[in-house]
């Protein structure tokens, strides 16, 4: 409940709400309906400009880091805590893309959606093909 506004307030709504509009902006992790799984898409909302890097919790078990830089987003990775299937927007929708599966390059992916089998503890690393994740992805 809400009693005033100010430094003097003791409200966590505020925060809460703050910190749900930063998750929506960085990832959504939502089913395009009722029954559906999950599509996960990195920087859906960012502010064109900033740059930002980000690990979140998704649904299904996944934890999806990814960073961008001079409005570009530069890797998304994923770690599939459970393994299972993870739907992803792709990020570089006009080309294909490069899944490193555990940090050896394993696949060249296209499309608007892409859906991406995993198994427990694997470590995804996807990338514009042609480039290669930087060292620290591919732990």
């Amino acid at each position: 409940m809400v009693v005033g506004e100010g430094p003097g307030t003791i409200e966590f709504e505020q925060l809460g709400n703050a910190s749900h509009g930063l998750q929506n902006a960085l990832l959504q992790s939502v089913p395009p309906s009722v029954e559906k799984e999950p599509v996960n898409t990195v920087f859906p909302a960012w502010p064109k400009g900033w740059d930002a890097q980000f690990t979140l919790a998704a649904r299904d078990t996944f934890l999806i880091s990814a960073s961008m830089q001079g409005d570009q987003i530069e890797f998304v990775e994923i770690l599939a805590e459970q393994g299972g299937q993870c739907i992803l927007q792709n990020p570089w929708p006009a080309g294909e893309v490069t899944v490193y599966r555990n940090g050896q390059a394993a696949e060249d992916v296209s499309g608007k959606l892409l859906t991406l089998s995993t198994t427990a503890g694997e470590r995804l690393a996807l990338v514009p093909k042609g480039r290669v994740p930087a060292a620290k992805i591919l732990r």
